[in-house]
């Protein structure tokens, strides 16, 4: 689980504790906000296949109905104490709940989980996305409608699904976003440091950096789109953490601009503007790329490494060899 330490160490508090040490272990609140999301998810899918409503879980485990809602939307914690009677009441191994809350292995719906390792990664490669009917609903709505135009009951129809039947998945359309944006940012961010590690100096770091921001919104242009357009529609949570992500990637390339000043193989005087108009000229290309174009992915990508090392003013005897290293 990302983010896992030895105080989150949910495995070994399920068995053997008694009731008031499961009581001093953790809450679900300590853990990431993106986990408690994923969570708060797989909870209300668990509680839905019961066919038990909020109240009759609250009474059971001591808690009220908002404390329910509360947590399938991913705000507050549950000690794990009543968390375990929930489980039980559910028919869910407790592990398997709390894991939930982590992506799968790398690839399993087509998007890498932030915690793949970069040995794992091709982030060269793009297979079609996977997604479970309600995301894929959500995903077309929201590209055709904007977020705030389409409504449940039309991710609900492009899902194949009834309103009551996409309530069994998700809470509301705000979970839906909350985890199309959640994937691609892990995404992203697990090829950027794939990306990154494959580089063995400054400049091909960078130009592995930008390659891979470039292929990612071309090959995942629909994600970009969306994480482009509807970031202000997440709540003030979820746009905190998006916007953190947002960081972490520019933050890549910053470290690889800083650097290369420092070896004086970038003179760019502006480091911090130069990273940025780096990374959002690879953001806007989901706007205008098109497969029947002239040029093709690759040619694009190629082609904004080259228009990267301008903005940072790399000199042309310092730059690799493109054509070298994708011939390795």
């Amino acid at each position: 689980m990302r983010g896992q330490s030895a105080e989150l160490s949910w495995h070994g508090a399920v068995t053997g504790l008694s009731k008031a040490a499961r009581r001093s272990q953790p809450r679900l609140s300590r853990l990431p906000q993106a986990e408690r999301d994923r969570i708060g998810i797989e909870f209300h899918r668990a509680r839905s296949t019961k066919g038990l409503s909020q109240r009759t879980l609250a009474d059971h485990i001591g808690v009220t109905p908002a404390a329910i809602s509360a947590v399938e939307n991913g705000r507050i914690g549950m000690s794990l104490d009543r968390l375990t009677k929930a489980a039980d009441l559910l028919g869910v191994d407790l592990p398997q709940l709390i894991q939930a809350g982590s992506s799968g292995p790398p690839g399993d719906h087509g998007l890498y989980p932030r915690t793949a390792g970069t040995d794992d990664v091709d982030w060269r490669a793009f297979p079609t996305p996977r997604l479970d009917a309600p995301l894929q609903g959500a995903l077309s709505a929201f590209l055709d409608l904007g977020y705030h135009g389409a409504t449940v009951r039309d991710i609900a129809a492009r899902a194949g699904l009834s309103v009551p039947g996409l309530y069994h998945y998700y809470p509301n359309k705000h979970a839906l976003l909350v985890e199309l944006l959640r994937m691609t940012m892990d995404d992203i961010i697990t090829r950027c440091r794939a990306a990154r590690a494959e580089g063995t100096r400054t400049a091909e770091r960078f130009a592995f950096l930008v390659e891979c921001l470039a292929l990612f919104h071309i090959h995942r242009r629909q994600f970009g789109l969306i994480a482009f357009s509807e970031m202000r529609s997440l709540g003030p949570e979820a746009h905190k953490r998006h916007l953190e992500d947002r960081r972490l990637v520019q933050d890549m390339v910053l470290d690889e601009v800083d650097r290369g000043r420092l070896e004086k193989v970038f003179l760019t005087p502006k480091p911090h503007e130069a990273a940025r108009a780096v990374v959002a000229t690879c953001m806007a290309i989901p706007q205008w790329f098109s497969e029947d174009g002239s040029s093709t992915a690759e040619e694009v990508a190629k082609q904004h490494v080259e228009i990267a090392f301008d903005i940072v003013r790399c000199p042309i005897r310092r730059r690799p060899n493109l054509e070298k290293r994708h011939s390795r």
